[in-house]
């Protein structure tokens, strides 16, 4: 009877390490195809696809430094950058120009 518990519970003992092993080779395979899966992903959005009209192209367009996809005309430019040349040069120059103007009107009386 003693003999029949102590090999049923070597008996669970050895199931639940078979199990265990088991579970952990089964855990490391998932992480390993989840992790296959993921940089397959990445490295399929980063490598060239496919030769399309001679040029290779990319699963995804990255942004990139610079002119504008769609380019403004030259008198919006102008009216651009005349605004900000306007706003942070000529308008402070102005106001200082105007103090003494200013001044002599409101504080003569």
């Amino acid at each position: 009877m003693i003999q029949q518990k102590i090999l049923s519970f070597h008996s669970f003992t050895y199931h639940k390490l078979l199990l265990k092993s088991l579970l952990q080779k089964t855990e490391t395979k998932i992480w390993q195809m989840l992790h296959k899966y993921v940089a397959r992903s990445i490295l399929s959005a980063v490598q060239p696809q496919a030769m399309r009209n001679g040029i290779f192209k990319r699963a995804y367009e990255a942004t990139r430094a610079g002119p504008p996809k769609y380019p403004i005309s030259n008198l919006d430019f102008i009216l651009l950058g005349g605004g900000f040349i306007f706003t942070i040069c000529i308008m402070p120059i102005w106001g200082l120009k105007q103090v003494p103007k200013w001044s002599e009107i409101h504080n003569s009386s």
